[in-house]
């Protein structure tokens, strides 16, 4: 999904993944093949963003987390980066005693995401 006020194809222009389906606000063993599917893959370029929103998110289990990294591995073979943006207190914590804060640029919104 493009995000921004750049023209698709611009290296400015952002992708914007928000893992918000019909299961809910969860990212945990059962929605994360769905999110997967909402990659990017080959439709991001060098020197774009994946910014991942997770506004609203109210549970992630340890499924979430590799499907982050997933992200992640997308956007950097994309020659890309990655940020996350809207990232819940008690999803920061997990992700600060697992080391992800040092992985990760997080954000406060996806506007703060987009001009970072």
């Amino acid at each position: 999904m493009k995000s921004g006020s750049e023209p698709a194809g611009s290296p400015y222009a952002n992708h914007c993944l928000r893992p918000r389906h019909r299961t809910g606000r969860e990212l945990d063993h059962d929605s994360a093949p769905g999110i997967l599917g909402l990659l990017p893959g080959p439709a991001i370029e060098p020197g774009q963003q994946l910014v991942v929103d997770l506004g609203g998110l109210t549970f992630c289990d340890s499924t979430g987390i590799p499907v982050l990294i997933a992200a992640r591995n997308v956007a950097l073979a994309a020659h890309s980066t990655i940020a996350l943006a809207a990232v819940p207190d008690r999803v920061s914590r997990i992700f600060s005693i697992v080391g992800l804060d040092q992985v990760f640029p997080t954000h406060a919104t996806i506007q703060g995401a987009e001009v970072a």
